[in-house]
């Protein structure tokens, strides 16, 4: 479902004209995985960094899985479609992480009623409710969280 949910995104925002942000060279992965583990002293998830190098991060239908992005400065050349860095991951976790019990959480992305989130403590994989924080589902692999967004990115 991954690979076909990513394609059924981009074919979808292709028909208004809209492309989908580009893979991350492994320079670039490398580079973002040194700020974001500068910025909050953890690791990316090794799902997660693989996504990145397909595409980083994507936006649709309410959803976004966020992407690369610099101390608050988005990627350079991240995206055809013109998105800002209101979908990179490390901008994202520096305002969720305003609220203290948030900084329980790696926030990976966010839907209309959902965050997409690893527990940094064990590397749990959970659809949290927004905005309770209540847990709503919870994945054993990154692949099972990103497969829950696509399925409900696409409904």
């Amino acid at each position: 479902m991954r690979e076909d949910g990513l394609e059924k995104i981009k074919e979808r925002k292709a028909r208004y004209g809209l492309g989908m942000n580009r893979g991350l060279t492994g320079e670039e992965l490398a580079a973002f995985s040194r700020n974001v583990e500068a910025a909050f002293g953890i690791l990316l998830p090794e799902g997660y960094r693989k996504l990145l190098l397909q595409a980083n991060g994507w936006e649709y239908n309410g959803y976004k899985l966020y992407g690369a992005d610099f101390y608050g400065k988005p990627f350079s050349g991240a995206s055809a479609a013109g998105e800002t860095d209101e979908n990179g991951l490390v901008w994202n976790n520096e305002i969720w992480w305003e609220n203290e019990w948030q900084k329980a959480y790696l926030f990976l992305g966010e839907g209309d009623m959902s965050w997409f989130v690893c527990r940094i403590g064990d590397g749990r994989f959970l659809e949290l409710d927004l905005p309770s924080g209540s847990p709503v589902a919870a994945f054993d692999s990154f692949e099972g969280l990103h497969e829950q967004m696509l399925k409900e990115a696409l409904m």
